[in-house]
């Protein structure tokens, strides 16, 4: 894959690019306050662009943030005069926060004359900025920008961040439906925290009246996940991904947020019932990884075996569910799990790029070390 660029990009298209990042970023009244369709212009007064973004205290109060947004678009390092502007015409109208944006990155003597400027002056605003390592981050698992602006070198490495950024998604989505099952106090077999169609079940039984749609969502997104998991093929295009990520997520702020209006306050979490079944769930977990990383790491044909390497993969996975009350555990059996399901969709495709085997390898190893070590930690803990 390429590396990173936003070279090839004019001034404009820079700033252009900036305004649909943060809208995917639920940034909302957006005004790009450029007057002229020329690579530069001198209407937008200190910011290139304006925007508010919502903000939820702990409390729950919610209110809307102002920020104003330059971008700087240079290959070299942004140096301070190129700044200054924004920074006096935020010192004026004061907003909530100044962002500057640079396709690069700032230069040293910058940096230093911003952490001189907020100790100096004390602004009322708070001062962050974005380099090209946080854009990426920010942009990788965004498929249209990918697509729109040409970030990454080939339709079928568009198409894998769609998959990964969905499967991110019901990873999340999962998680919140069993913390709620247990904020809520439903009862809940404890072999059905590894089904989501069937904590889906328990929590609409306990709401009632529920959108259909979100029905539909689930059932869908289930589907494709476990397609997805057992390396069978999925007829989506990049947008039928991204349209049911949205979708899914949706689903999940509701029972995000259901569960915290509804949760008893007066009602404390129950103490978790460590029993020997936990400790024969942390042994067996430790040789089903064993065997997965042994397998995947190996030079031998994978069909042969890949059916096998699925079936404890998802066992794996199902784990997280079972021992949610563990959090130690849960992150390190997530994180195996979906290296696991990678690395086998890789070898299936016999078709690695460079050194990506070498990578994928050295990723698995490694978090199957972090996994081993966190269960043993729990062992020693309960035994």
């Amino acid at each position: 894959m390429q590396e990173f660029s936003l070279n090839h990009l004019t001034d404009t298209e820079f700033e252009q690019f900036c305004y649909d990042l943060l809208s995917e970023l639920k940034f909302i009244n957006l005004n790009w306050r450029k007057g002229t369709g020329y690579s530069s212009s001198p209407s937008d007064r200190g910011r290139d662009i304006e925007c508010q973004h919502t903000h939820e205290d702990i409390d729950g109060t919610v209110y809307l943030e102002t920020w104003f947004v330059e971008c700087k678009h240079y290959q070299q390092g942004v140096p301070p005069d190129k700044i200054q502007g924004a920074l006096a015409w935020a010192a004026a109208e004061r907003p909530d926060k100044l962002l500057i944006i640079a396709s690069n990155f700032l230069s040293n003597p910058n940096k230093d004359h911003l952490e001189s400027f907020i100790r100096n002056n004390k602004p009322g605003f708070r001062i962050k900025y974005w380099e090209k390592p946080d854009l990426e981050r920010l942009t990788l698992d965004k498929p249209r920008l990918l697509r729109k602006y040409k970030l990454v070198g080939n339709t079928t490495t568009i198409n894998d961040y769609a998959e990964m950024n969905f499967v991110k998604e019901f990873i999340d989505f999962e998680k919140n439906l069993r913390i709620v099952l247990l904020m809520l106090k439903i009862e809940t077999p404890r072999s059905q925290f590894a089904s989501v169609l069937k904590m889906w079940q328990l929590f609409t039984k306990f709401v009632g009246d529920i959108d259909e749609q979100y029905n539909t969502v689930i059932k869908e997104a289930t589907n494709v996940r476990n397609k997805y998991v057992h390396g069978a093929e999925v007829s989506y295009t990049l947008d039928d991904f991204t349209e049911l990520t949205k979708q899914l997520e949706a689903v999940s702020d509701f029972v995000r947020n259901y569960g915290i209006k509804n949760v008893s306050q007066s009602s404390s979490p129950s103490t978790p019932n460590i029993h020997q079944e936990v400790m024969h769930d942390l042994i067996q977990l430790k040789r089903d990884a064993g065997v997965v990383t042994e397998k995947l790491c190996g030079y031998g044909a994978i069909e042969p075996m890949a059916e096998d390497i699925f079936a404890k993969l998802s066992k794996i996975h199902d784990m997280s569910g079972i021992l949610l009350e563990f959090p130690d555990v849960v992150q390190p059996i997530r994180d195996f799990a979906t290296s696991g399901a990678w690395f086998l969709k890789r070898r299936k495709e016999q078709n690695f790029d460079g050194d990506e085997r070498e990578k994928l390898v050295e990723e698995l190893t490694a978090r199957h070390k972090t996994l081993v070590e966190a269960c043993n930690r729990l062992i020693g803990q309960i035994s």
